[in-house]
């Protein structure tokens, strides 16, 4: 067998690690869309509304870098 020197792992591609962040973001934000209908916690409905607008502030950034990047 020859002994070959291999180069070192490189980084995930941008489209896959996009991708897996704007699909946790999605489902985080479901979870606590249904948290709030079942449980209707008033105390706590802008603050978990704050987090939710956030994480759709950042699913649009990345969705617009990889937007520019593929194009």
């Amino acid at each position: 067998m020859l002994n070959t020197i291999k180069p070192p792992l490189g980084v995930a591609p941008h489209w896959y690690v996009y991708n897996e962040r704007m699909r946790e973001l999605n489902e985080a934000i479901q979870r606590h869309l249904e948290h709030a209908a079942k449980y209707q916690a008033v105390e706590k409905q802008k603050e978990r509304y704050q987090a939710i607008a956030s994480w759709c502030d950042e699913i649009k950034a990345l969705a617009m870098l990889e937007a520019k990047l593929e194009g």
